[in-house]
């Protein structure tokens, strides 16, 4: 079993990003030490004495292993969630990679991507739309966790949300039609605004939220509908309403 200790006096590697310290074995309460070991390096080797502890007994060439850190290569945000993409580290000891955990708060706090996965694209969900997000992910191995991950930025989002209160009103060969900003933009700016005619293709009418629909025929009735668009695409149409264009 590993035992784990916080750190040894002012040991070298209690410092930096080597945060715990694996005995095999029992660990000392108390001990003198000598120690060596090499930033980016898979183990370091130490020499310690207890005192206080097991009448002085000494442990020697005992092996800690330091997991780097996988390669981040990309975040892509969805609809409230991230997928990461990532290299796997490069070294682990000799060890399996057990699971991946992430901190979206500057390391004050890690959490479990998926508890039972090792795949290299990992989803985290959760999360809110149109906030900007700064994450490092690291790997966890037998001996705990591995050095973090360069910070990767994004921010989730989502298509806007149907535009709301939308009237159509029949005029000579024309239908007048008038709405309002959707409830949700997804977490991205509305950048236009379009709306179809009896199934047709959606024509744009910029960021006005309302517009003249002319050369239709009278007496003929048109279903017309609306919609909103961001940066990650066209969003829920409103519902149908169906005018006939009068003399």
């Amino acid at each position: 079993m590993f035992h784990c200790v916080t750190s040894i006096g002012e040991a070298p590697f209690s410092t930096d990003s080597l945060k715990h310290i694996y005995f095999l074995g029992d660990a000392p309460t108390s001990l003198h030490y000598a120690a060596f070991w090499e930033m980016g390096v898979v183990t370091a080797h130490i020499s310690a004495t207890a005192t206080g502890f097991g009448n002085g007994q000494t442990w020697n060439d005992m092996v800690i292993s330091i997991c780097s850190s996988p390669r981040v290569w990309g975040a892509k945000a969805g609809d409230g969630r991230v997928t990461i993409g990532m290299w796997a580290p490069i070294r682990t000891g000799g060890l399996a990679v057990l699971g991946y955990e992430y901190t979206l708060d500057n390391g004050a706090s890690w959490s479990r991507v998926d508890a039972s996965s090792t795949e290299l694209r990992q989803v985290i969900t959760g999360l809110t739309n149109g906030v900007r997000y700064t994450g490092m992910i690291r790997a966890l191995t037998l001996t705990g966790a591995g050095k973090s991950s360069r910070a990767f930025s994004f921010t989730p989002m989502s298509v806007p949300s149907k535009p709301v209160t939308f009237t159509a009103i029949a005029g000579p060969k024309s239908i007048a039609i008038e709405f309002a900003t959707p409830v949700s933009d997804g977490g991205s700016p509305i950048t236009r605004y379009g709306y179809s005619v009896n199934g047709g293709p959606w024509k744009s009418i910029g960021t006005k939220k309302s517009a003249v629909i002319k050369n239709l025929t009278n007496g003929t009735a048109y279903p017309v509908r609306v919609v909103a668009q961001n940066a990650v695409g066209l969003g829920e149409p409103s519902e149908s309403v169906n005018v006939t264009p009068v003399k």
